[in-house]
């Protein structure tokens, strides 16, 4: 049976590179510095694929980022149980079709600034799913999150602020666990806005 990857100190890189090749992570990936997965194509986590870092966590579908090169794009797919743990690193999650969340967590306090990314950044063509209730999908406490999508976002959350943009249909729908800062929600054509906080939501001022 295999043990998973790990790797005491440095950053650690996995790339499947090449037309329609994909990145199937089915055991434990860790380190104690920063994580790249990257796909020419399809991203998937089973249940037991757990990343842990001590810095930043980078995972992106469809890297080539030629449309029509791949047979299906690029989908970021993690399961419901994956938890994805960058202890105070960055996250940051792309693809171009619909990218599914089992769990996020950081203790980053990057808040998006003109200097700093975002402690998690979640960017894709498609959807942002949630693969089920065995996580919360985003626990950012200290820092902001930023999601931009283009048919739809379902989440739940624990987390300081959100920035949010979803671009062509589909609903919008986070669940926050407390008190929530907006700092920007844009849902352009069809769907609807359901955001429900356990505590204040502050739409910040500009």
């Amino acid at each position: 049976a295999g043990t998973g990857i790990s790797s005491g100190t440095g950053s650690l890189t996995l790339r499947a590179d090449g037309k329609d090749a994909d990145l199937v992570v089915n055991n434990v990936v860790s380190t104690s510095g920063a994580i790249s997965l990257i796909a020419d194509n399809d991203v998937s986590f089973s249940a037991a694929g757990d990343v842990t870092a001590s810095g930043a966590v980078t995972i992106t579908a469809d890297f080539d980022g030629v449309p029509g090169t791949d047979t299906g794009e690029g989908a970021l797919t993690m399961a419901n149980g994956t938890l994805v743990n960058a202890g105070s690193g960055t996250i940051d999650l792309s693809s171009t079709e619909d990218l599914t969340i089992g769990g996020l967590q950081t203790t980053s306090t990057n808040t998006g600034t003109a200097t700093t990314t975002d402690a998690v950044t979640i960017t894709t063509s498609g959807a942002v799913l949630d693969a089920g209730l065995t996580h919360t999908d985003v626990v950012a406490n200290s820092g902001s999150v930023s999601i931009a999508a283009a048919t739809g976002i379902n989440l739940d959350t624990e987390i300081g602020s959100l920035q949010l943009v979803n671009t062509t249909s589909g609903n919008t729908d986070i669940a926050e666990t407390d008190a929530l800062e907006i700092n920007e929600l844009t849902h352009s054509g069809t769907g609807t806005i359901d955001v429900v906080a356990g505590g204040t939501v502050t739409v910040v001022a500009g």
